[in-house]
């Protein structure tokens, strides 16, 4: 991976019957980790990815519960 994201970039957009929305990146980081492959369902409340902030940390980036 190793793909350098900014804080409020879009990551990824989430279709729906109803609608298309993008997820944005909650830190500035480096992805380390993607869960799912292009087209894969991805349940409410399941981790899509991990970035890992300058501090050290990792973060998991979820999709927002309904």
């Amino acid at each position: 991976m190793g793909t350098k994201v900014s804080e409020f970039d879009d990551l990824v957009e989430v279709y729906t019957d109803k609608l298309v929305a993008k997820i944005p990146s909650t830190a500035d980081g480096i992805v380390t980790k993607i869960s799912y492959a292009e087209d894969d369902l991805c349940l409410v409340g399941h981790s899509l990815l991990t970035i890992e902030t300058e501090d050290g940390e990792d973060e998991a980036t979820t999709p927002v519960a309904e």
